[in-house]
């Protein structure tokens, strides 16, 4: 308590709304929700500025609603709508942070990985004590029973919240000054790659290594090296011995299932390639090309086109520009290389994991990128203890 009495409400609103992301969705989601509203009450007088310098970001908002409105997807209409309160609580989030306390969240984030971790590894043992299975069932066992989720949605979630931690935990390393914090980062990575294992999740290893490698490329070149090196000695292993990892034995039909569900997106894509049908077009049109539902193309980019379309992903990226040309001037601040290394490493994570999966899209993995990638690192006072 006497660590929130430094911050304000507004800075203890940012607080609890970060420390309540890793409860299930149906708990930090109306927890945040309600944080948002104080926020905008507090912020009530420059509500209407915050409005025009979202402008952009609204102008893509309003033609995702449209779009799904004209094609029925009453479904898919509902996400513009979270997607504004989800960029109203950013641009807010941007007036009020500053380096230490976004330095207090990150650390908030890599702690609570090591909670849950802790959760799903105690999950995991009470399942296979309850069946008499073996310790290595996860490992073993061509299609587990068992993937670990902890308190979200599914694995696939799970695993891309905890590969971002991780990154996150990497950074803290880098920031770190005392011996017990050193320690606290190597039991949270410990703990959170037990996890990655048990969420059986086959395209977790390469993106936590290539997000791992990015942030370290940045602070310690030498190290990043040594461990991208590792890294492919290690996935090279499990390329020639595939049963040491969970389900890269059946790596081929893995690969064969996505394939299917990227041209099935690719097909509802093409039934309307300059529009888009709205958000959640694969499972709101998935009949028009296949007899198989689910929740999206496993795909980013198709994905992002199935629901956007060309106009779309122009309007995006038009919306995106400033962003990153804020990030590439920010680039030659040499005191702002930690932060920006670790704004790099979870895009380049985001991307990769994009390759296979859509699991950015969702409010705990979501809440969790954003609030590194909306960070005014540029208005950063990097002279704060």
């Amino acid at each position: 308590m006497k660590l929130l009495i430094r911050y304000n409400l507004p800075e203890r609103l940012l607080i609890y709304a970060t420390m309540s992301i890793v409860l299930p969705f149906f708990i930090s989601g109306p927890i945040i929700f309600m944080i948002l509203l104080i926020l905008m009450y507090q912020k009530r007088d420059s509500l209407l500025e915050i409005l025009k310098t979202l402008s952009p970001w609204l102008v893509f908002f309003v033609y995702a609603e449209v779009v799904a409105l004209l094609n029925y997807n009453f479904l898919g209409a509902l996400l513009p709508l979270g997607f504004l309160l989800f960029a109203l609580f950013f641009w807010i989030y941007r007036q009020i942070i500053k380096r230490d306390l976004f330095v207090l969240l990150m650390k908030i984030l890599s702690i609570e990985s090591g909670l849950i971790s802790i959760h799903a590894i105690s999950t995991y043992f009470k399942f296979i004590q309850e069946r008499s299975l073996p310790w290595t069932y996860i490992i073993t066992e061509a299609s587990p029973q068992f993937r670990a989720e902890s308190f979200f949605f599914n694995a696939n979630y799970f695993g891309l919240y905890i590969v971002m931690a991780m990154v996150i935990t990497i950074y803290w390393f880098t920031i770190a000054k005392n011996k017990w914090e050193y320690a606290l980062v190597l039991l949270i990575l410990s703990l959170n790659s037990i996890s990655v294992i048990l969420t059986a999740s086959r395209m977790l290893i390469p993106t936590v290594l290539i997000g791992a490698f990015v942030i370290l490329w940045f602070n310690y070149r030498r190290i990043a090296i040594a461990f991208l090196t590792l890294g492919m000695v290690g996935l090279v292993v499990i390329i020639l011995n595939p049963s040491i990892f969970p389900r890269f034995e059946s790596l081929a039909y893995g690969f064969e299932d996505r394939f299917m569900i990227w041209s099935n997106g690719w097909a509802i894509f093409k039934t309307r390639p300059l529009t888009g049908r709205g958000p959640l077009a694969y499972i709101n049109f998935y009949y028009l090309v296949t007899n198989e539902a689910d929740m999206h193309s496993h795909q980013i980019l198709i994905d992002f086109l199935a629901n956007y379309g060309i106009f779309g992903l122009l309007i995006f990226v038009n919306a995106l520009t400033p962003f990153v040309r804020t990030l590439i001037e920010q680039l030659r601040e040499p005191s702002k290389k930690k932060d920006l290394a670790l704004l790099m490493a979870m895009g380049v994570l985001v991307l990769v994991h994009g390759l296979m999966d859509v699991s950015i899209v969702w409010l705990q993995t979501g809440y969790v990128f954003l609030l590194i990638a909306s960070s005014p690192i540029e208005a950063f006072d990097y002279q704060t203890k």
